[in-house]
C-alpha cells in the first residue's frame, strides 16, 4: 500500500481528474418532472490529467507513469514510520499536549 506524501494516509488508489468531452442524450421526463441523461460517454483528450489523494483530496504532482509507480510502491519502513507518528500524535491528544 502506498502512503500519501501530504496526509500520510495509507492509500491503494488515486483520484484522477482529466479534461475531455462528455457526450450524452438529454430528455425531459414529463412523468417524473426532471431531466434524464442517457448514453453518457466521456472521451478524454489527455491534455490535463491530475491525480489526487482519495483521503485528503490534495493534488499529487504525478504524471501517468509516476502515478502507476506510486500505486505499486510497498515501502514497509515508510508504513511503520507513519504508523508510529500517528500513534505518537494520538498519544499526545490523549495526554492533552
Amino acid at each position: 500500500m502506498s502512503i500519501c506524501p501530504k496526509c500520510k494516509a495509507k492509500i491503494d488508489s488515486l483520484r484522477q481528474v482529466t479534461t475531455g468531452i462528455e457526450k450524452c442524450d438529454i430528455f425531459f421526463n414529463e412523468k417524473e418532472g426532471w431531466i434524464d441523461w442517457k448514453n453518457e460517454k466521456f472521451e478524454s483528450d489527455g491534455i490535463i490529467r491530475i491525480f489526487y489523494c482519495p483521503e485528503c483530496d490534495e493534488e499529487l504532482n504525478l504524471d501517468d507513469e509516476e502515478a502507476e509507480q506510486f500505486l505499486l510502491e510497498k515501502d514497509e519502513l515508510k508504513e511503520i514510520i507513519v504508523e508510529k507518528i500517528k500513534q505518537i500524535e494520538d498519544d499526545k491528544k490523549l495526554c492533552g499536549v
